[in-house]
């Protein structure tokens, strides 16, 4: 099903053409995230619809912080930023804030192209797992316009950098497997560190899930078994060196969302406003019984994947919402397909992949009930997704091309 080998950058033989158009595609998403920014900063809308309150949150902090610097300590610090750990963002925008002056424009602009980055890292991903350029740009065609990576590259939050994140590590560990570079360890280790800084919670998830999705792996899969071993060993013994080394810093990374009381507390707090996903205000707890429990997973999975809230639907936030939810419900058909081509061709790849962004995905649907955050946490996830999908149209594709040939050449047709 897949292209040949000589299509894919890695070994060396990768024709211009693809990588011309990808250059194309990265362009376009930078020039549609930077005009989407303009409008909304030049017009007002962002202050006067109220499109994101963290946006105004993260200026006001950033404003203090870069007072703190000026005056050499005679301001106050924030109380809500405590060291770096969760609070990078904050600590990003006050040190801009020093150098340039406050100044919105300039974190919209950073924004911008970190957003415009992260199709670049799917792609990337994407030749890597697949040694398909078809794919690939797929994929890249795909994440360029996929409606919450557009709007949020355009706002002054960190959601695209915590999708920048994620997709930069997911392209670190395609890397260590594929063997296409010996720096792989540069990608992840940078990517776990802005994790680190931005959302805790998702390092420590990942720390533990990837070594095991590694041995995983190798136990399904025949073939590397020694290198996804070797990698499990590898990130096991840098986990337990940063516990030991640095105990200070293992406190603080949201190790409590290991206990179901917190995230059943997180749960209640979160259901309020117009993304509440219970609406008559009771909401289910994770691990009081097998019901509830299984009720919880499943409403998650919805507003993870589809955001929308049918009783909701005169909402504007919620119409704006539909032409994505179109999308996801059209991209699981396709990667039902993907799945299937990946499992059979591709497993030994796909898996280390896939078993974290499948953690994630249900971690995320269990600890919340607002449909907002889902939204928005999705995008960190979108990646592996657009690669299953990617792969699943691409095999659509090629079988109605081979079918129409095989007509073409039993009717005597000139191809």
């Amino acid at each position: 099903m897949f292209s040949s080998p000589t299509d894919n950058p890695t070994d060396g033989n990768y024709a211009a053409g693809p990588a011309i158009a990808i250059t194309k595609w990265f362009m376009i998403g930078l020039g549609v995230r930077m005009i989407l920014m303009l409008i909304i900063h030049f017009s007002g809308v962002e202050e006067s619809m109220r499109l994101t309150k963290d946006a105004f949150f993260y200026d006001q902090i950033g404003a203090e912080i870069a007072e703190y610097y000026s005056s050499e300590g005679a301001t106050a610090w924030p109380e809500r930023v405590k060291g770096y750990v969760d609070f990078g963002w904050e600590n990003f925008i006050g040190v801009m804030y020093y150098v340039f002056g406050r100044d919105q424009l300039i974190i919209k602009l950073a924004c911008v192209v970190i957003g415009a980055l992260v199709p670049l890292l799917h792609c990337r991903t994407a030749l890597i797992v697949t040694n398909d350029t078809r794919i690939a740009l797929t994929v890249m065609i795909i994440s360029v316009f996929f409606p919450t990576q557009v709007y949020y590259s355009a706002l002054m939050v960190r959601d695209s950098i915590a999708a920048f994140s994620v997709s930069l590590l997911f392209l670190g560990l395609a890397q260590f497997i594929r063997k296409t570079t010996p720096f792989w360890w540069i990608t992840f280790l940078t990517a776990f560190v802005l994790l680190i800084g931005l959302r805790s919670y998702l390092a420590t998830v990942i720390a533990v899930v990837i070594p095991l999705s590694f041995l995983a792996t190798a136990f399904v899969c025949r073939g590397g078994r020694g290198r996804l071993i070797a990698g499990t060993f590898i990130i096991g013994v840098a986990v337990f060196g940063v516990t030991v080394l640095a105990p200070a810093l293992v406190g603080e990374l949201d190790l409590q969302f290991t206990d179901l009381n917190y995230i059943n507390k997180v749960r209640t707090k979160m259901n309020h406003g117009s993304g509440a996903m219970y609406a008559d205000g009771t909401v289910t707890q994770v691990g009081s019984d097998l019901f509830d429990t299984v009720s919880s997973f499943v409403v998650g999975l919805y507003f993870f994947f589809f955001s929308v809230n049918p009783s909701q639907l005169t909402s504007v936030r919620q119409i704006m919402a539909l032409p994505e939810v179109v999308l996801v419900a059209v991209g699981t058909y396709y990667c039902i397909r993907g799945g299937w081509v990946l499992w059979k061709e591709r497993r030994d790849i796909i898996l280390p992949l896939a078993i974290p962004t499948l953690v994630m995905t249900l971690g995320y649907s269990a600890a919340t009930t607002n449909g907002g955050p889902l939204m928005r946490w999705r995008m960190q996830l979108l990646g592996v997704y657009l690669i299953v999908a990617a792969t699943g149209v691409v095999a659509s594709v090629r079988q109605k091309q081979s079918i129409r040939f095989q007509y073409d050449v039993q009717n005597n047709k000139v191809v």
